[in-house]
């Protein structure tokens, strides 16, 4: 009997991705990435094409979602070992390498990449809450 396959994830970038599936695959779960090797080769398609797809078969679905959500419920530790939380609300519910381009330089460099139809030149890769938006960096918690 053949499994369907569901897709239970996207991703924007491949490292993110196959770190996920060796946990999956590990654990025995039958999956595979769908549009990973297109995204790697040209990442300008990601938006085009969707994001990389984590596809799971059907009989594996509850125990990898089970695996999934065990990963995303662990809260982000800086080198020490401490929990982060966010510096306005005190949640540990935290985006790791957001890219952010709010401020001066952001909002130019993207009117730049809108005038020249190309990708943004500009962005910072920040913490964001989850609970409350607020973005900071590693020096600001």
């Amino acid at each position: 009997m053949s499994d369907k396959f569901i897709t239970i994830k996207v991703f924007d970038n491949a490292p993110e991705a196959h770190v996920l599936i060796s946990k999956l695959e590990n654990s025995g779960i039958n999956c595979y990435l769908h549009d990973a090797f297109t995204i790697s080769i040209d990442p300008l398609l990601n938006q085009a094409i969707g994001g990389i797809k984590l596809k799971v078969g059907s009989n594996d679905l509850d125990k990898a979602v089970e695996i999934i959500n065990e990963i995303e419920g662990v809260p982000l530790t800086d080198e020490a070992n401490n929990i982060l939380k966010c510096p306005k609300c005190g949640a540990t519910d935290i985006y790791a390498n957001f890219k952010s381009m709010k401020g001066f330089w952001g909002v130019f460099y993207s009117l730049v990449s809108l005038v020249f139809f190309m990708y943004p030149l500009m962005y910072k890769n920040v913490y964001r809450c989850k609970k409350c938006e607020y973005e900071f960096d590693k020096k600001s918690k």
